[in-house]
C-alpha cells in the first residue's frame, strides 16, 4: 500500500478529530467486510467502547477501527505499508510499475488505484472544505461555504467548536441541504425498477413508487441495490443527464446525515446565524474591504453582493480526470492506461474496476476502487459498496495468484 498519509486508511473522511462529525449511517451497518455484517459493534464491544448498533458513532473512531484491521496482517509481514506519493503508475508485459515522488519505483503484478474523493479545484481565495484546521477563524468573522451538502455540515460543526458566532451563508445552485435520518426507520421497500427506461419515465417511475409505499425514504433505501444496474443500463447521454440535473436531489436523499449534525445546521438556520441561498456563484474578489462574492439567486435571477473574511469550498469531489491535478491519474491518462468515462464522471473502467484504456481494452493488471469507480457503478463512495468491489477484486487476485511452492 502506498499511502501518503501518516495513518492507513482514513482518507478524508475518517481523519477528522471532531466529536460531532460522525457516521451518516448506523454502526450496525458499517465494517470493512461485507460477509462479516456486525463486525464494526463487536469491534467496539472489544476495545471497551459504547456498542449501540443504532448510534451515530464518531468517524474518528471508525479510523480507529480500519487501521486496527491492518494489524494482523502488518504483523504477518503480508502487508507491507510504504509512505510516499505516487505519481505515476504504467503497465508493462510483466507487471505495473509505480513512480513514487523522489524517484523511487515499485513493481508488482497487479495495482489497484483507490485514491478516493479528489477535492475541488480552488479559487486564489477560498479554502478547503476538507481542511480541519479553521483556528484562523475570529469568532466574529463572516464566511461564505461554497456548496450546502454533507461537507457544509462539517463546517458549521466545525466553527462552533471554535466558538464561531459570526454570520455564515451556504451556497449552492439548488440550495439543498443533506436530509436526515428518522427513527424507527422503515425497511427498504421491495422494488422492480424499469431498467434501461429513459431517466425522465424512472424519475415518474419513482415518484408513483414513493405514493404508493407513504414514505420516500424506504423507496430510496429500496433502490440501493438497484443503483448499479440503474446506471448501467442507461447510456452515456442519460448518464450525463442525472449528473447534471438529479444527482444534487439524489445527494440529499440517498446520503442522508445523522439526526444530531443535521439538527446543528437546522437550528443555525433558526437562529439567523446560518442562510442557505440557491444561486450562482460569481468568482471571488479580494478587495482592500474583503473579499466580494457576488451571486444571482436561482428562480428571480436576482443579483447579489456579499462581503465576507473567508470563504470555504465545500462543493464536493471533482469528477473529471482532465481536471483533478491527481498527477497518478494524469500519468494514466497520459500512458494511454486510462481513458475519462463518455459519462463525464470519472474514468472509464470495466468489470472489477479494470481500468480501460484508450484503445478501449479493458486490463488486466490495472484497477481502480472507490470514487475513482463511479463512472461503473456510480454509487461508489459508501463503506457498503466500497468493501463489496475490494472483496470481489481480493477474490480475482488470488484467484489468479500462482500457488505457493
Amino acid at each position: 500500500v502506498i499511502e501518503r498519509g501518516t495513518a492507513l486508511g482514513r482518507g478524508i473522511a475518517f481523519s477528522t478529530t471532531e466529536e460531532g462529525h460522525v457516521l451518516n449511517v448506523r454502526a450496525e451497518a458499517m465494517g470493512g467486510f461485507p460477509d462479516r455484517i456486525g463486525d464494526f459493534v463487536a469491534w467496539l464491544e472489544a476495545t471497551g467502547r459504547p456498542a449501540d448498533p443504532k448510534a451515530y458513532v464518531p468517524r474518528a473512531v471508525y479510523g480507529d477501527y480500519l487501521e486496527a484491521l491492518a494489524q494482523p496482517p502488518l504483523a504477518a509481514g503480508a502487508l507491507e505499508v510504504v509512505r510516499g506519493t505516487c505519481i505515476g503508475l504504467s503497465e508493462t508485459a510483466d507487471g505495473v510499475v509505480a513512480e513514487l515522488e523522489g524517484g523511487r519505483t515499485l513493481v508488482g503484478d497487479y495495482a489497484a488505484v483507490a485514491t478516493g474523493n479528489e477535492g475541488p479545484l480552488l479559487d486564489d481565495a477560498a479554502q478547503s472544505g476538507w481542511d480541519r484546521n479553521r483556528a484562523a477563524i475570529a469568532p466574529d468573522a463572516a464566511v461564505l461555504i461554497k456548496g450546502t451538502g454533507l461537507t457544509m455540515v462539517d463546517q458549521v460543526i466545525a466553527l462552533g467548536r471554535i466558538g464561531h458566532r459570526g454570520r455564515v451563508i451556504a451556497v449552492s445552485r439548488r440550495g439543498l441541504v443533506p436530509r436526515p435520518h428518522v427513527e424507527p426507520a422503515a425497511p427498504p421497500a421491495s422494488l422492480a425498477p424499469p431498467l434501461g427506461a429513459p431517466l425522465s419515465a424512472t424519475l415518474r417511475w419513482v415518484r408513483a413508487e414513493i405514493l404508493r409505499n407513504g414514505d420516500w425514504r424506504a423507496v430510496i433505501d429500496g433502490l440501493r441495490p438497484h443503483s448499479h444496474a440503474l446506471w448501467q443500463a442507461w447510456n452515456a447521454a442519460e448518464k450525463r443527464r442525472f449528473s447534471r440535473h438529479l444527482r444534487p436531489y439524489w445527494d440529499v436523499h440517498r446520503h442522508r446525515g445523522a439526526p444530531a449534525p443535521v439538527a446543528v445546521v437546522e437550528a443555525a438556520r433558526a437562529s439567523g446565524r446560518l442562510r442557505v441561498v440557491a444561486a450562482r456563484l460569481d468568482p471571488v474578489r479580494e478587495e482592500d474591504v474583503g473579499l466580494v462574492v457576488g451571486f444571482r439567486h436561482r428562480g428571480s435571477g436576482a443579483a447579489e453582493t456579499v462581503i465576507v473574511d473567508h470563504v470555504i469550498d465545500c462543493s464536493g469531489a471533482a469528477v473529471d480526470p482532465a481536471r483533478v491535478g491527481n498527477p497518478l491519474i494524469a500519468s494514466l491518462l497520459r500512458g494511454g492506461f486510462a481513458r475519462a468515462d463518455d459519462s463525464g464522471v470519472g474514468l472509464a473502467v470495466g468489470d472489477l474496476g479494470a481500468l480501460i484504456g484508450a484503445d478501449g481494452t479493458p486490463s488486466e493488471r490495472l484497477f481502480a476502487l472507490g470514487p475513482v469507480a463511479r463512472a461503473r457503478y456510480w454509487e461508489s463512495i459508501a463503506i457498503a459498496e466500497i468493501r463489496a468491489q475490494c472483496a470481489a477484486l481480493a477474490r480475482r487476485l488470488t484467484a489468479a495468484a500462482p500457488a505457493e511452492p
